[in-house]
């Protein structure tokens, strides 16, 4: 019975207000991305990056600042970048922007859907 007692003492303004803090947490979670490394360095001597989510807002610069120490300081290094875009759902137009520059420096992308490929169209060669 206490229970039920301090569920009815709880404003509705109060309910409103959780109800809008909920959603934001859902919906803040559904534009996340995970960025991972994938091994070392494959068979061709190529570092991997994983990407999972949407590539999209903020996510764009974080995913720019991890290719640009991966790659090192002046945006080339020794090996090759190959990115593993299988987990990637959405790309917005900051990203595909960021591939372009990528693709520039002779970054791979692979493992696209289809929707990625067609996204990617025209600014890098991909490995569906």
């Amino acid at each position: 019975m206490a229970e039920m007692r301090l569920f009815l003492a709880i404003s509705p303004q109060r309910l409103a207000l959780q109800d809008a803090f909920f959603s934001i947490l859902l919906n803040a979670g559904t534009n996340m991305l995970r960025i991972s490394h994938g091994p070392a360095q494959n068979e061709s001597g190529a570092t991997c990056l994983r990407l999972e989510g949407q590539v999209t807002g903020p996510w764009v610069e974080e995913l720019r600042r991890v290719c640009t120490e991966t790659l090192g300081n002046n945006g080339r290094s020794q090996g090759h970048l190959v990115i593993d875009l299988a987990g990637v759902s959405f790309l917005d137009a900051e990203a595909i922007a960021l591939f372009r520059e990528l693709a520039a420096h002779r970054v791979s992308f692979t493992n696209c859907s289809a929707f990625i490929a067609e996204q990617l169209k025209g600014v890098a060669d991909v490995d569906k």
